[in-house]
């Protein structure tokens, strides 16, 4: 089952990111407690890595007829961290040890 979920993270001087989109429970747990690198996402030389912990998800509603209308509209806008997790990092260790 889908969830709507806000991402939010707060990045000192430089900003904040926002983002939100629909996910099932099990991938948000995923991420809990992953280092994504965002890169300089809020400008020259920002440099944003961060952590994801829970409190950076917000649940926002389970209504699955409206997340089918939320999907259909392609309203999903902002920043998901899903998009900057590096899944060959993995494969990359591997092969060098």
């Amino acid at each position: 089952m889908e969830f709507l979920y806000k991402f939010s993270v707060y990045c000192g001087r430089m900003g904040d990111l926002h983002g939100i989109w629909t996910a099932e429970e099990s991938e948000i747990k995923k991420l809990i407690g992953e280092t994504v690198y965002f890169g300089d996402v809020l400008g020259k030389h920002s440099e944003i890595e961060v952590t994801l912990k829970e409190e950076h998800f917000e649940k926002y509603t389970y209504d699955q007829s409206f997340i089918e209308k939320f999907k259909e509209f392609n309203c999903a806008s902002g920043i998901d961290p899903r998009d900057f997790i590096n899944e060959d990092e993995d494969e990359d260790e591997d092969e060098e040890e």
